[in-house]
């Protein structure tokens, strides 16, 4: 079954790529607005909860593994603080589509 996964992983691939491919070719401007939000959305989620997330997890799972210049240990919290800011403009990004969604279908029918 090891063997298949290969042909299953580029069909998934192939989909993924082909389904945005279509949706680009049929509503361009559409796509644009979308990957933006997307993009927004999904970057300030990575840079933001993932790595303020690792950052504290490494800080208490590694704390015996020595670094030739370890961060002081009020950085922790203050990765906290990184974290919810990050939190803020993604719960934003969400509020702010939403918003225009509701603007747009108001505008529309």
């Amino acid at each position: 079954a090891a063997r298949w996964w290969p042909w299953r992983k580029s069909a998934l691939y192939a989909l993924s790529f082909g389904s945005v491919l279509v949706v680009a070719q049929l509503n361009p401007q559409g796509f644009l607005v979308v990957m933006e939000k997307a993009t927004s959305m999904a970057l300030n989620f990575e840079a933001g909860c993932f790595i303020a997330v690792m950052f504290a997890q490494s800080h208490y799972r590694y704390a015996h593994v020595k670094i030739p210049l370890p961060l002081p240990r009020w950085c922790v919290p203050a990765s906290y603080a990184v974290m919810g800011y990050f939190v803020f403009a993604v719960i934003y990004d969400l509020l702010l589509t939403c918003y225009e969604l509701v603007a747009w279908a108001a505008g529309a029918g």
